[in-house]
């Protein structure tokens, strides 16, 4: 055994009542800084190796720079939902698809071919990508891909905070493409905007013709029934009674005159007998009724049935089809209403002489008297066959009407059911003439206010420092890769070291008591030792200020990296 393990061994002996009432946690760090002290060297200079060469290292890892802009889009309440609530097209489409409007494949490649990206890509005679072009373009937008994210700061019904994120190597592009991403977005959606409001508009305007359509036929039909059914109108409750009541009084004025026309008709027959059955005797008194004062004038009485025709015309249009005074179809009854009165009163009421003369036979002859009584039979007879051919038409209307009558409330009841129907289908058509106007005038504004407005919040700038790797993440890799490197340069130092070191060692490797130790025996150091113990501490401290240098040139990369740039632009200048 050497005088060193002697040394150890009686100083264990010496100290094992010291030892014994010492803690577990206080002997095991007594003897780690043992350990240390003993092995300083070793423990320093693989500290500041590790530490140097992590630090070296991190100066060639790649930056990367984060950046992003920030935009909102805010949708307009009245639009969005007049939209998605009454056409088959709706803005919800456009925010589920966000991610791949925004930074899909085809966005990317789009912003890659205005940002010309792709200019020196292979091309061929007519100027488009070879295959090997179309290759390199997919991994490169498959790259620039990769290094984007959308994310949502902030979302509600109405408004979305969208932020596109960069993630990358190339700062200057970062701010290119996250800027052009984003003004293609916006271009885009406008665009769709305006096809789904276009598409909207038609939409509306289909189903505003569409009712349309359906409310003038209703209304045709309400009007059918109304001139076809008279009192089927809640309105005129009284115009079927009203019109009984005409036809009704019209049949006894009928019956009265045939019943005045059969008389006169038999009483002129029999004068002309007997004017005839006397034809050489001097004629007799003519009776008072043959006198022509009782004898209507055929075409006085047509033109006044004329006229009550067209004044009921014009009552019919005036109840029924609600038309004013200034109507065509009204300006042209009234014209000839007025026809017809100036007709009339250019007729005589009546025909034949004014009254009779005496109460003896006329001073005209009996042939003149009998042509006078034909002529005036025939009338009559004219007038009677009228009567009788009037008398028919009135008594079918009558029926017909008394019909009507009959079936009045089952009619009524289809009549305002029509009328319910008319008005919901009008009210319709107001509610989508109302959609039409509104989608209308927000076509006619301005781009930016067509659904959906965009405004840029945050605008991509370049960053001041990279976001990766960062000082402190570098710092303590650097730290703790040397002090590992120092802990198992000791550690396998300890571990291979045989030597007996303390009393406990020798009572484990001998199995017998020590007795005694004696302190450490020092022998003069030779001129080797004392030549490592001069440029020892000299290689730790050039090793340390090595590793300080590095230090700063790592923080300039990561904290200051346009200074660091110019620093080693002047260092190359010098080395050049």
């Amino acid at each position: 055994m050497s005088n060193q393990s002697a040394s150890i061994v009686l100083e264990g002996i010496a100290r094992r009542p010291e030892e014994t009432g010492a803690t577990d946690l206080q002997q095991t760090v007594a003897r780690v800084l043992s350990i240390l002290r003993r092995n300083r060297w070793l423990f320093v200079f693989p500290l500041l190796s590790g530490l140097l060469a992590t630090l070296l290292v991190s100066l060639a890892l790649p930056r990367r720079y984060q950046l992003s802009a920030i935009f909102e889009r805010r949708d307009d309440v009245v639009i969005t939902k007049l939209v998605s609530e009454n056409s088959p097209y709706s803005f919800s489409t456009l925010r589920q698809a966000l991610t791949i409007n925004l930074i899909g494949y085809n966005a990317v490649s789009e912003a890659a071919e205005e940002l010309g990206l792709t200019r020196d890509l292979p091309r061929d005679e007519r100027g488009e990508l070879t295959s090997e072009g179309r290759a390199r373009k997919q991994i490169m937008v498959t790259n620039l891909t990769r290094q984007l994210e959308v994310g949502l700061l902030e979302k509600s019904n109405f408004l979305d905070l969208i932020e596109v994120r960069y993630k990358g190597d190339d700062p200057d592009l970062g701010v290119r493409l996250v800027t052009q991403l984003k003004d293609n977005y916006i271009r885009n959606t406008r665009g769709w905007i305006a096809d789904i409001l276009q598409k909207a508009r038609s939409f509306f305007h289909q189903e505003v013709t569409r009712r349309s359509e359906k409310a003038a036929l209703m209304e045709a039909e309400l009007l059918e029934m109304s001139l076809k059914h008279p009192g089927v109108d809640p309105s005129d409750p009284d115009l079927l009674n009203q019109r009984l009541i005409r036809e009704t009084t019209a049949l006894e004025d009928l019956d009265r005159r045939r019943a005045e026309l059969e008389s006169n008709l038999a009483t002129r027959e029999e004068y002309l007998r007997e004017l005839e059955q006397n034809p050489g005797q001097p004629s007799a008194t003519r009776p008072a009724a043959l006198w022509p004062a009782a004898l209507p004038n055929p075409q006085y009485q047509r033109i006044q049935e004329d006229i009550q025709a067209v004044r009921a015309q014009i009552a019919d249009a005036r109840t029924l089809k609600k038309m004013t005074d200034m109507h065509p179809h009204m300006v042209a009854l009234h014209a000839k209403l007025r026809s017809l009165e100036a007709q009339l009163q250019a007729q005589p009421e009546t025909i034949g002489p004014a009254g009779p003369v005496s109460d003896a036979a006329p001073s005209d002859s009996r042939d003149a008297e009998r042509r006078r009584l034909k002529m005036e039979l025939k009338t009559l007879r004219e007038t009677l066959a009228q009567v009788d051919r009037e008398i028919p038409r009135r008594q079918a209307e009558k029926a017909r009407l008394e019909e009507e009558k009959g079936r009045l409330f089952e009619r009524r009841q289809t009549f305002v059911m029509k009328q319910q129907e008319l008005q919901a289908i009008k009210g319709d058509l107001g509610a989508w003439n109302r959609h039409l106007d509104t989608i209308s005038r927000v076509l006619a504004a301005e781009a930016e206010d067509r659904g959906i407005r965009f405004s840029t919040v945050e605008e991509a700038r370049r960053p001041r420092k990279p976001a990766s790797p960062t000082l402190g993440g570098v710092l303590l890799l650097s730290g703790g890769m040397g002090l590992a490197l120092a802990v198992a340069a000791v550690f396998l130092r300890e571990v291979f070291d045989q030597s007996f070191r303390s009393a406990a060692r020798v009572r484990q490797a001998l199995d017998i008591p020590v007795l005694e130790s004696i302190g450490e025996i020092r022998t003069p150091a030779t001129s080797g030792r004392l030549c490592a113990r001069g440029w020892l501490p000299t290689l730790a401290c050039l090793e340390a200020l090595a590793s300080v240098g590095a230090g700063v040139l790592v923080y300039l990369s990561l904290e200051q990296p346009a200074a660091y740039e110019g620093l080693i632009k002047c260092l190359k200048d010098v080395v050049g």
